[in-house]
């Protein structure tokens, strides 16, 4: 370790010091070490001021790891007015806290002026609608964003439209995974459910930077694939990896999709599990596997 570093590292530590005691919260002496390993636990909104505080001026992180803690949204906030002047960290992990979507909206606005920031995961948050549609706005300028994970939290069929329509003309992200948003699909009429599924599929047919796809849990039916999204991913020449799992798709859906990715040459991963696909979908899954070389399962 250089001699800069340290004492960029040694300031910080005194600082979060001073300033637990001066707010007479409880020193963490985990936290110390939070530079070298981001695995903290029970990290609540107070903690979060006296972390962020001393950092705002501190170029030696790169990756922010705050997952499975109890940051609301005041603790958001904070990290949101941290992303607004840091220049170092690339990699904000905030997944399984308790972030609604005022919190959100204060990420995502931050990150209409972070450059810096590659991946956000902010899945297992119950961000709602609101925030959702703040992302899907920070995606229309944000140009550094490489992988956003942004599964089970609470998206209804407005903030998916929303984003399935940014994300045509994105250029930057690579990665999405917003599996597990839309599991009450029972509540939407069926012109709800197709608008939904049009959006989605014109994102696969227009995108040209999305190679890793995530929609696992999305309640994607024989219909839709049949009707929507085969077509589209046929025409995909991008897409990497596609997770459809855990989906209401069966053996006309499979089938549909296997025939799909014939003689699809970008495609390396499929992923099916815990779909319904009987036997026939598995026979056209075999087929598939011999006839594309490229898919490796």
């Amino acid at each position: 370790m250089n001699t800069e570093l340290e004492k960029e590292i040694a300031n910080y530590v005194s600082s979060y010091q001073e300033i637990c005691k001066k707010n007479n919260i409880e020193l963490r002496k985990e936290l110390i070490t939070f530079i070298a390993n981001q695995k903290n636990a029970g990290i609540n909104d107070n903690h979060i001021l006296c972390i962020f505080k001393p950092l705002a001026y501190t170029s030696f992180l790169r990756i922010i790891d705050l997952r499975f803690n109890t940051i609301s949204d005041i603790g958001a906030e904070t990290i949101a007015r941290f992303l607004l002047d840091n220049k170092s960290v690339e990699s904000l992990i905030l997944k399984s806290n308790e972030i609604g979507s005022h919190g959100a909206s204060c990420i995502a606005k931050a990150l209409h002026i972070n450059e810096y920031i590659k991946h956000l995961d902010i899945s297992c948050n119950p961000i709602g609608q609101e925030g959702g549609m703040a992302f899907a706005s920070m995606l229309q300028i944000n140009t550094t964003l490489k992988k956003l994970e942004i599964f089970s939290c609470s998206l209804n069929s407005v903030a998916i439209i929303a984003l399935a329509t940014v994300l045509r003309n994105n250029i930057s992200l690579n990665y999405i995974d917003f599996s597990d948003n839309f599991q009450n699909t029972h509540n939407l009429t069926q012109s709800v459910q197709n608008a939904m599924m049009l959006h989605i599929s014109n994102m696969i047919k227009y995108n040209n930077n999305v190679n890793d796809l995530r929609m696992r849990k999305m309640c994607i039916t024989d219909w839709a694939m049949v009707d929507y999204l085969e077509k589209t991913i046929k025409v995909n020449t991008i897409l990497r990896i596609l997770d459809l799992s855990s989906n209401k798709l069966t053996r006309d859906g499979c089938v549909a999709l296997c025939a799909a990715l014939q003689y699809h040459r970008s495609l390396k991963s499929l992923r099916l599990s815990h779909c319904t696909v009987q036997d026939e979908g598995a026979d056209a899954i075999k087929e598939l596997l011999l006839v594309n070389e490229v898919i490796e399962g």
